[in-house]
């Protein structure tokens, strides 16, 4: 056993990865005081599990990490690995190399590494026991350790001499066996008290064990007749699930059945609905007719009475108008033989008259004797004529009432004819309301059924809508915890962009370099290996560890592009950095015959690889020759096959 390689990263004054191998003979760190020799030492017995800061020379745990420079920002963690060759087996593994590592994060996490495989401090521990090595181990022999173990304890001494004499292991399980035996010893004294605490109770316990026993008789027997129940249940369950299966058959006959109908119940809906909208506007306005209808017959039966009333009104004037007209007829048959009367004097008269003129004539003489009776003769004719006006006068008047009764009589009959038209026309109305009533009634029985039929209709689909809906809600319950897991990914896409921009976990040499090709100052920078392959995540951490430190590697187009890089970074003071030209790097491949043939190979590491083709010589003088197994017992044996090539 010894010691090969010891691998330090962000540890006190190692920031980037150093790796310092240790071949057969003596190996000497030579430097000035401050360069950090003692930070080697530190760092082997920091990764073999110390957890004294005193002896890691700082105030806190975490002051091992590297706390940067102006120049050089600081790590966000410390690891140290030691690769011990193992071929006489002194480390109980199983494998011809030992790999331990220890890892601290700026936030305290810390973890332990055996061969990649996380273990407890206390496997470290127990792993280097009887070695030398170790945190306690005499293998380190620091400035002032040989004081300190002449002026040490003699419990100290004892420690290190039982370490050099192998004893250390078997000291120490003596001490887990002494304190598994006095735990033992505890419970035995426990198990005694519970002992005799139970021992009163074993005569009861008995009898309940004979209860038992007797118990799990009958219940064995219960039990026996509960499956045998069970079984003609069961084969009559079977019956009932094949009829079940044939309806369940039917069913879905049905089911899909009724989901066309559904759909054609959808559409039937809306159409449905539509014809709804419709006929309740229809409906509306028959009702609006109806009552337009109601309020004319009102009206109608109003001025029916009216015309009833006026009809009655008018009889009795016309009855008024005949007792008139008898009144008028009497009256003109009395002043007609008046006026004859007259007349028969008026012709007397006359005649007298003329007889009178005749006798003027003859008798000149006697005009004065007859001009008085001729006055008085004159007197009785303007009496008469007076008279005869009178009655002409009355004979007009009666006249003139007689045409106004005429005309009376005709207007009443014309209102009679027009009332009589009238009422005839209301009850014809009456007759065309009575009938669009009762077709509207008729009409509205029929929207009523069909409203009926389409609020079933409707609270069916309505009970399936909200089957549906629920079934909606679910998958918007769904969609939205979808949506939420998306927010999440979008936001750790976000923080890995943002990481990936700000070149997280590059070397400040490499980010500087990759910024300058990104700002042009430099051309022909292609960028780091690590930016340009692409892996599937169930070999990521296999490539990972085979390109280790070759991850921040910067592929460029030719070699006079990584001299003036190279030339940058001096004149930057930025540190440096590999560059691996394409023009200048050929491939290193692994004659693989026979691999295939091994237990638990998976590939080479170069066809794991996708990348584009300018870069697979690069590829493959990176991983040509790495081979991806299972496992690391799979692993171990193709090494050992082909002699570790």
């Amino acid at each position: 056993m010894y010691l090969r390689s010891l691998e330090i990263q962000g540890f006190k004054s190692f920031p980037d990865k150093t790796e310092l191998k240790f071949n057969k003979g003596i190996t000497a760190v030579v430097g000035p005081n401050g360069s950090g020799k003692s930070n080697i030492s530190d760092a082997m017995r920091w990764v073999m599990g110390e957890q004294s800061t005193k002896a890691m020379r700082d105030e806190k745990m975490s002051g091992v990490i590297f706390h940067g420079t102006q120049t050089r920002p600081k790590s966000q963690f410390a690891q140290v690995t030691i690769n011990i060759a193992n071929d006489d087996r002194t480390l109980n593994i199983d494998s011809d190399l030992v790999s331990v590592s220890r890892k601290l994060y700026q936030n305290g996490d810390s973890e332990y590494m055996i061969n990649g495989g996380q273990v407890r401090l206390k496997d470290v521990v127990e792993l280097f026991m009887d070695t030398g090595l170790g945190r306690d181990g005499y293998s380190i022999i620091g400035q002032g350790r040989i004081a300190d173990i002449v002026k040490g304890k003699s419990s100290d001494r004892r420690e290190i001499f039982e370490e050099a004499a192998g004893i250390a292991k078997l000291r120490f399980k003596k001490e887990e066996a002494q304190k598994k035996l006095v735990a033992a010893q505890d419970n035995i004294a426990r198990l005694n008290d519970i002992i005799t605490e139970l021992s009163s109770r074993i005569g009861p316990l008995k009898v309940q064990s004979e209860k038992a026993k007797k118990f799990r008789i009958l219940d064995d027997e219960k039990r026996e007749l509960e499956v045998s129940v069970w079984n003609h249940k069961l084969n009559g369950y079977m019956s009932q699930i094949k009829e079940f299966d044939e309806k369940l058959g039917s069913l879905k006959q049905q089911y899909e059945a009724l989901s066309e109908e559904l759909s054609d119940a959808d559409s039937e809906i809306l159409d449905n609905a539509q014809k709804s909208a419709q006929k309740i506007e229809e409906i509306d306005q028959l009702r609006e007719k109806i009552h337009e209808i109601e309020e004319f017959n009102a009206q109608s039966k109003t001025q029916m009475a009216v015309i009833e009333n006026d009809i009655s009104h008018l009889e009795d004037r016309i009855l008024q108008f005949n007792e008139q007209i008898e009144q008028a007829k009497s009256f003109r048959y009395f002043n007609t033989t008046e006026l004859e009367k007259r007349q028969k004097d008026l012709d007397a008269l006359i005649h007298k008259k003329e007889n009178a003129d005749k006798d003027v004539l003859a008798k000149e003489q006697e005009i004065q004797n007859l001009i008085l009776k001729t006055e008085d003769s004159d007197k009785s004719i303007s009496k008469v004529n007076a008279s005869i006006n009178k009655v002409y006068l009355k004979k007009n008047e009666l006249n003139f009432k007689l045409e106004s009764a005429k005309n009376t009589i005709s207007d009443c009959n014309e209102q009679l004819e027009s009332a009589v038209l009238s009422q005839r026309e209301i009850e014809n109305n009456n007759k065309l309301a009575s009938r669009e009533l009762g077709e509207l009634r008729t009409a509205q029985r029929n929207a009523d059924e069909k409203k009926q039929e389409c609020e079933n209709k409707l609270a069916g689909l309505t009970k399936l809508y909200e089957n549906k809906k629920a079934k909606l809600d679910e998958s918007r319950q769904e969609l939205s915890k979808s949506q939420l897991k998306l927010r999440e990914l979008d936001s750790k896409l976000a923080i890995l962009k943002d990481l990936e921009n700000s070149m997280e976990g590059f070397t400040f040499s490499v980010k500087h370099v990759l910024t300058a090709g990104k700002q042009g100052r430099i051309k022909g920078i292609c960028g780091s290996v690590a930016q340009l392959i692409d892996v599937k995540s169930e070999h990521t951490v296999a490539i990972e560890t085979a390109l280790g430190a070759a991850l921040q590697n910067i592929i460029v187009t030719d070699e006079s592009v990584a001299k003036r890089c190279i030339s940058m970074l001096k004149d930057d003071k930025a540190g440096r950095a590999t560059f691996l030209p394409i023009t200048a790097i050929k491939a290193r491949t692994f004659e693989n015959k026979g691999l295939d043939e091994c237990v638990g190979y998976v590939s080479m590491a170069s066809d794991l690889v996708k990348v584009d083709a300018q870069y697979s010589q690069i590829i493959e003088n990176l991983l040509g020759n790495v081979c991806v197994s299972e496992n690391i017992d799979s692993a171990s044996v193709i090494a050992k096959k082909f002699g570790y090539k």
